[in-house]
């Protein structure tokens, strides 16, 4: 006669970095997948010893040596340890070995999600030496008796994934099935979760520009990243899909799984429309980058008679050619403006009358400091990326911005020479840019006065 004893056995869980972290090796993620295994294998987890913010490069852990020393003089049947893969127990090849001598002395079998190989065979042992050698990318060998368990929990309408829930959702107890958890709403974050994927499907904020915002605002307490948000919009979950490597609700699934599940159309509760998460994927994967229109004289702009900065503004126009477009600086205190073109026919003047200097020499010699103070932030920058203290990411994103910086200013130093004989009206957009950088501070319009008045820098 056969019994449905529940075999016991300890797990074990290590973080080292916030990287890991970022890859899906939280502790809570971690504790999630050997609890759904445990569940799965029908085993009891005595105990859950945990090592967060140690490396795997030693074997001095306090929850690694308290776990040995347990399961070590437990002389009861529990001599099995789950833990996530191989690199969470040990990655030094010749710790490995002797922390293996140990396992099969005191006869404790190791149980790994990812990367199950049978070491007590030469062939195996081998392969176990050199998956520890590349584990730093998991090779997701997930074992054929761990993807039953998490299939099977899926078509029970679980969510089977260990990490947290995707944003915007909330796990609750499995009531109807008996066991796991299930998605619902999260009433205090949808609202957030649909307003991004209908800015983002109405083109209204491109994917750098929403995670900008996001970051800003510090939405949800989290500080975003590109593959964050990635992540989130292509999630067919939001409208009711769960797609596994394992499983796909929208697959022909028997009908006496259905039963389980939120409804016959969805696996979980959707909070999207499948067009909306279309319309979504189209614009973040295809998006048409905005037209911005540029401005000589951007953040210079003040308004005397109200003692406020004047934002920028443009309309287009119908004409006998077509339309035009037209800037304007607009003061949002009296709802008045100013056309950028006679700010410029005003500044192309005292231009041509010779009133800016020539060559200051003392600014020109800050702005030579100046860029080779942003040239040597540059090269720190770089070592920064290859030490390994900033990620991917962000290093793309400054040296971005410091390239262009540097650019910029090494233009102001070279049109702090030009001739001031040059027409002015008659110079690119860039090169009118730079002399206008390189020379004023600040323009005051008064409509009071009917006056504008250049600040230059000194």
């Amino acid at each position: 006669m056969t019994t449905n004893k529940k075999r016991k056995a300890y797990g074990y869980i290590r973080v080292s970095t916030d990287e890991q972290k970022k890859k899906g090796f939280s502790v809570t993620e971690q504790e999630e997948d050997l609890l759904h295994y445990a569940q799965a294998e029908n085993i009891e987890l005595i105990k859950i010893f945990v090592d967060d913010g140690y490396s795997a490069g030693n074997v001095n852990r306090p929850g690694f040596q308290d776990m040995l020393t347990e399961v070590c003089n437990n002389k009861s049947e529990a001599k099995i340890i789950i833990t996530k893969d191989m690199s969470r127990l040990i990655r030094n090849i010749v710790l490995k070995k002797s922390i293996g001598k140990l396992l099969d002395k005191y006869h404790i079998r190791m149980i790994y999600l990812f990367n199950n190989i049978d070491d007590t065979t030469p062939e195996g042992a081998a392969a176990s030496d050199i998956v520890g050698i590349m584990d730093e990318r998991e090779l997701k060998m997930v074992s054929p008796r761990t993807i039953k368990g998490l299939r099977g929990s899926a078509l029970l309408g679980n969510y089977p994934y260990g990490s947290n829930p995707p944003k915007g959702y909330k796990r609750v107890p499995n009531i109807k099935a008996g066991k796991g958890s299930i998605l619902k709403l999260d009433e205090d974050r949808k609202d957030m979760v649909i307003q991004i994927f209908e800015t983002i499907a109405t083109n209204r904020m491109s994917g750098s520009q929403m995670v900008k915002y996001l970051r800003k605002n510090k939405v949800f307490g989290l500080k975003w990243t590109r593959n964050e948000l990635d992540s989130m919009i292509d999630n067919p979950i939001y409208y009711g899909r769960l797609v596994t490597n394992y499983f796909d609700s929208e697959e022909e699934i028997d009908m006496k799984y259905k039963q389980y599940w939120y409804s016959e159309e969805c696996h979980t509760e959707p909070l999207i429309s499948k067009e909306l998460w279309l319309a979504a994927q189209q614009a973040y994967h295809h998006y048409k980058k905005q037209t911005v229109h540029k401005y000589l004289f951007s953040k210079m702009v003040y308004c005397t008679d109200t003692n406020s900065w004047m934002s920028n503004d443009c309309a287009w126009k119908k004409t006998k050619k077509g339309k035009k477009l037209y800037k304007y600086y607009t003061d949002k205190s009296s709802n008045k403006r100013i056309n950028e073109n006679i700010i410029l026919e005003r500044f192309a003047l005292e231009y041509r009358l010779n009133k800016l200097d020539k060559i200051n020499k003392e600014i020109r010699e800050n702005l030579i400091l100046l860029l080779k103070n942003k040239q040597k932030r540059r090269i720190i920058l770089e070592n920064d990326f290859d030490q390994g203290y900033i990620d991917e990411e962000d290093y793309i994103e400054q040296i971005r911005e410091i390239n262009l910086s540097i650019r910029e200013t090494k233009q102001r130093i070279e049109n702090m020479s030009i001739d001031h004989n040059e027409n002015f009206l008659e110079m690119n957009y860039d090169k009118q840019k730079s002399i206008v950088l390189s020379n004023i501070s600040k323009v005051n319009v008064s409509f009071i006065d009917n006056k504008i008045e250049f600040e230059y820098l000194s």
